[in-house]
Order: structure tokens, then C-alpha cells, then sequence
């Protein structure tokens, strides 16, 4: 998260797009995802449907963040 965008990698593909963060729910906006043929496509797939709806933040120690919502979560982990 950088500004008012965001970017990461889930499985294979990397994910990037524009964000907003109300109290505790962030809504992601238009995203952008690479769609590389990776062995398995569950990362990506979860991280889609999280991403396509607001989701709630909890953080956690050790630069760890949790996205939820009804389509279920998803643990991103900061990479420097």
C-alpha cells in the first residue's frame, strides 16, 4: 500500500490497483491482475473475490494484515 494504490503478488500473478479505507473496511477499486496459467490458481482466485467487495482490516504483529469479508479472507504479509 503506497499512496492511494496498491500492489502485491498472490501465487504467480501480481495484483495492483487503486484503494480507499474507511475506518476499518477497505474497498478496492478497479484492479489490475496478471493471468499467468500457474499450477495452481487458488491464491488468485481467493484474493479476486476478497478484493471484489469492501473488506474489514485487522492487523497483526510482524507487518501481517487480514482482509475479510463474506467471499472469506485472506492474509497479506509485508515484503521489503
Amino acid at each position: 500500500f503506497e499512496g492511494d494504490r496498491m500492489s502485491g503478488q498472490f501465487g504467480c500473478n501480481r495484483v495492483s490497483g487503486g484503494y480507499s479505507v474507511a475506518g476499518q473496511t477497505l474497498t478496492a477499486g478497479a484492479l489490475a491482475m496478471t493471468r499467468m496459467a500457474c499450477p495452481d490458481m487458488s491464491f488468485e482466485d481467493q484474493a479476486a473475490k476478497v478484493l471484489s467487495q469492501p473488506a474489514q482490516l485487522t492487523f497483526q504483529p510482524g507487518d501481517q494484515l487480514t482482509l475479510s469479508n463474506a467471499a472469506g479472507s485472506i492474509v497479506l504479509k509485508r515484503q521489503y
